[in-house]
């Protein structure tokens, strides 16, 4: 899908495919880094939870995989950091 966005292939860049018979990009770069990191957009999805500092329930975007116990609301986490 062409993004109507031109860009250039810079020297070092057009060796790196010349060497391993890479064929050049037909998208620009911005596009296809969009590209590359759209399937992860789609699996964060925002959580609950309480605030660690005033117990209000608020939403998050950390997933509870990941372990993190200790999650504060906007409003704490500013006072905490000031």
């Amino acid at each position: 899908m062409p993004t109507g966005l031109s860009y250039n292939i810079a020297t070092a860049e057009m060796a790196f495919y010349r060497e391993h018979s890479i064929p050049l990009p037909r998208r620009h770069f911005d596009q296809r880094t969009l590209d590359r990191f759209r399937p992860m957009a789609l699996m964060v999805e925002p959580q609950r939870g309480i605030c660690v500092y005033h117990k209000k329930e608020i939403e998050h975007y950390y997933s509870p995989e990941l372990g993190f116990q200790k999650i504060a609301c906007i409003e704490c986490y500013q006072k905490e950091i000031a």
